[in-house]
């Protein structure tokens, strides 16, 4: 991984003067966790969150053999959950 690697510009007017040729453009990026495209929306963040909430509940029930509601959601704060 380079230096230049680290680093990506994303465009929200309509014109800009490139004077760095090795930074990439990207239509989204990723600042401190949250996911903002080239037209502040946060849709693509919202999505990532949703699937990988999806994703963990699904593991749980696979996982656990009662359906009791309590147990369920105890299992999936205790997982889920990021200080």
């Amino acid at each position: 991984m380079t230096f230049s690697d680290l680093f990506n510009v994303m465009i929200i007017q309509r014109q800009i003067t490139r004077k760095w040729y090795n930074i990439q453009l990207t239509n989204e990026t990723r600042d401190l966790g949250i996911i903002i495209d080239n037209k502040l929306n946060f849709n693509s963040h919202v999505s990532a969150v949703a699937h990988k909430a999806h994703v963990r509940a699904s593991l749980i029930l696979r996982t656990f053999v009662s359906r009791d509601i309590d147990i369920l959601t105890k299992a999936f704060t205790t997982y889920t959950f990021v200080p």
